[in-house]
């Protein structure tokens, strides 16, 4: 992330070592660095803060700056990430706008962003309070399907950034299946299986991550046509097209969903 004059006492103590510790670092009228590593940012900004990047004192304001790139680029983000997280913002209007009028109420908490820089980038955003030595506000995370299991960091972006959240392929061959799943949890942890039969190979937890990561490179799954994914899956898992039954699932941040069977 581009670090902007406000985050460089935080950036500063972050790169002397503690650049994997959710530590907070509070710096007056400036965004709070939480945590920041190669996979993950989560960075709280104050209603200041956001009036600052935006120009905007009013929700209504706020609302509609903040779904543009140019004000994620003023809090420092790169070019990338603001892109990201202004659409994500965009896709979750009541929910943002909810966030926002309990900030206008209190100014004791903060606007969470969660970045996710693993798979495909996406954003969260919550509430942060840093009026009783900084807390999370229950109930602000975005509703997930978070379940137990490994949730370890990833490996590189892929160049696409559309934002997945649960993944299901399942492939059916005469003899074995071979399946993959990949999950973001609204904390922005990432859940993943890789089971293939065929090779007598299953991986969990960050195995599986890495492994999901490189079939997710290369492609948008939601506006591929199911050829192409075919096509994709097929040459990513070194697989042969002789398959009994193709199954795929995908379901994305802005609640669109791709299905299909082939045989």
């Amino acid at each position: 992330m581009k670090v902007t004059k406000g985050l460089i006492t935080a950036s500063l103590i972050v790169s002397l070592g503690m650049a994997n510790l959710a530590v907070p670092v509070i710096s007056a009228h400036a965004a709070t660095v939480e945590f920041e590593n190669n996979y993950k940012s989560v960075i709280s900004h104050s209603l200041n803060d956001l009036k600052g990047y935006t120009g905007k004192k009013n929700i209504k304001g706020l609302m509609t700056k903040l779904a543009t790139p140019a004000s994620w680029k003023a809090a420092g983000y790169k070019a990338a990430e603001a892109k990201v997280i202004a659409a994500d913002f965009a896709n979750q209007t009541y929910k943002v706008e909810a966030l926002l009028t309990k900030m206008m109420n209190n100014e004791d908490l903060h606007f969470k962003v969660i970045l996710l820089k693993t798979g495909y980038v996406k954003a969260e955003f919550g509430l942060e309070s840093y009026g009783n030595a900084g807390s999370e506000i229950p109930g602000t995370e975005l509703p997930g399907t978070s379940e137990p299991g490994e949730e370890t960091p990833g490996t590189e972006l892929p160049a696409e950034t559309t934002g997945i959240k649960q993944l299901e392929i399942e492939l059916d061959y005469k003899q074995g299946d071979v399946e993959l799943q990949y999950q973001v949890n609204s904390n922005g942890t990432v859940k993943a299986q890789y089971q293939n039969k065929l090779d007598r190979v299953q991986l969990q937890g960050a195995q599986a991550e890495a492994k999901l990561n490189e079939v997710l490179a290369g492609i948008d799954f939601k506006t591929a046509s199911q050829s192409d994914i075919v096509a994709h899956i097929l040459t990513k898992l070194n697989l042969g097209s002789d398959y009994k039954q193709f199954q795929f699932q995908g379901q994305f941040t802005d609640n669109t969903k791709v299905k299909f069977k082939l045989k």
